[in-house]
């Protein structure tokens, strides 16, 4: 190897090291502290992050689009509520982001070379519904390259959930990005547990 490709590869490495560092070194800054979630009927909650709807606590859901009735995504709820992870991601980009998205604030590869993401819950609920949220930021080398947030809003009907699922992205202009400058979809959802409560 040659002193010129040897320095090269050098510079490049310790420009990508620096793009890292500068770009947050810790990973999940630039996920909020607290979100504003939207419950049925209209009403909005200030949600602190790893939050949820307490009701969901423990439990598993497998939603669908209630138009279609096709897959959408499994949901777990951790302990407290808080969405513990999306899996058989079916929709929100999984040909990039993977079948299942983790929200727990740390840096995550995906399936595109040098992409990262980082992601967060958000959520609670009222006398009448719930609402959660999973707020994600999208990193390519190091750099901030786009964000999503992922919702849903219902009722639960003893072993059913019912209301509006949705996702919004607004990505920087970087060429190559696998995504648009910005995507969105909204459906109605129903949810059938994956196991029983415990």
């Amino acid at each position: 190897m040659s002193i010129i490709h040897r320095g090269s590869s050098v510079l490049t490495m310790l420009v990508t090291t620096a793009l890292f560092v500068l770009s947050g070194g810790c990973w999940d800054a630039g996920l909020p502290g607290t979100a504003e979630v939207a419950l049925p009927h209209g009403k909005v909650l200030q949600a602190g992050r790893d939050t949820g709807p307490p009701s969901l606590a423990g439990t598993r859901w497998r939603c669908y689009r209630t138009d279609d009735d096709s897959f959408i995504v499994g949901v777990e709820f951790g302990s407290t509520g808080a969405v513990a992870r999306f899996y058989e991601n079916a929709v929100y980009f999984p040909e990039v982001l993977g079948s299942e998205l983790v929200p727990d604030g740390r840096r995550r590869s995906t399936r595109f070379p040098g992409m990262t993401y980082s992601a967060a819950s958000y959520g609670g609920e009222d006398e009448i519904g719930f609402g959660f949220e999973a707020h994600l930021g999208i990193r390519l080398l190091g750099i901030e390259a786009g964000r999503g947030v992922a919702y849903a809003l219902g009722v639960r009907e003893g072993d059913r959930l019912d209301g509006t699922f949705g996702y919004t992205t607004a990505v920087n202009p970087v060429e190559g990005l696998p995504f648009g400058a910005g995507l969105s979809d909204q459906y109605e959802f129903y949810a059938i547990p994956e196991s029983p409560d415990p």
